[in-house]
């Protein structure tokens, strides 16, 4: 387990006051990215390989947004991890302990220089401590796309400042761009499937498809495929 405490800011509060959707994703993949710095030999092993790792999937159910001002902690959990991917959790507490969200992620190892998925050693994977797996409801890595009417909104190009350091769009603007376009009332959970990386400069057609208490975002690419499937039920 790694855990890192965070006092909400006012950069990630949204109108309500309260955490954003963006801020609360972004602070799970900081507490992951940094579990990866600081596990001992793991980020030296992918660098001197030229591998990396790519988010493929996440849920993150939310059982409330913490305050401005409000001091929480998030931890993570790396429970399984073989030689093509690893899957943990990674919790939201409260001051006294209450997982406030919880969320699951999936991260595939992947050749940076040839872009595509790569085996690590079974050594090295030996090597790795597992952590529990924590109790949450766990929907499928895969999200349908839905039988109802689409809605084709304008496409949006991908800006240089979306870039990460894999240089392709960071996956939380996937989320940020998918709730603009569905605009929901509530949010419980977020479902994210993370199917190719934009870059700057490619374009995005978002689809979305609505259904009674959900609706799913196609951020489709123009060729017949997509980058994402965003899930947000209220």
């Amino acid at each position: 387990m790694f855990s890192l405490k965070h006092k909400v800011t006012i950069s990630d509060i949204a109108a309500n006051e309260k955490m954003s959707v963006h801020a609360m994703i972004s602070l799970l993949a900081n507490c992951e990215q940094f579990q990866i710095d600081a596990a001992p030999g793991f980020k030296e092993y992918y660098i001197s390989r030229g591998y990396g790792i790519y988010l493929t999937a996440r849920q993150a159910d939310i059982i409330r947004l913490p305050d401005y001002g409000e001091a929480v902690t998030v931890s993570t959990y790396v429970h399984e991890i073989n030689v093509f991917y690893g899957v943990r959790n990674t919790f939201i507490y409260d001051a006294a302990n209450n997982p406030i969200v919880k969320s699951y992620a999936i991260g595939a190892n992947i050749d940076l220089a040839a872009k595509s998925p790569v085996r690590i050693d079974k050594e090295f994977v030996a090597g790795f401590k597992l952590d529990p797996k924590q109790e949450m409801f766990y929907a499928p890595r895969r999200i349908a796309v839905p039988d109802t009417v689409p809605q084709i909104l304008p496409p949006f190009t991908v800006p240089d400042f979306f870039i990460d350091f894999y240089q392709h769009m960071n996956n939380v603007h996937y989320v940020t761009l998918a709730l603009e376009c569905i605009k929901p009332r509530a949010i419980t959970r977020v479902r994210a499937e993370y199917k190719a990386a934009a870059v700057a400069g490619d374009k995005i057609i978002p689809t979305v498809y609505r259904e009674e208490n959900r609706a799913t975002a196609v951020l489709a690419d123009g060729r017949g495929g997509a980058f994402a499937h965003i899930e947000i039920t209220e």
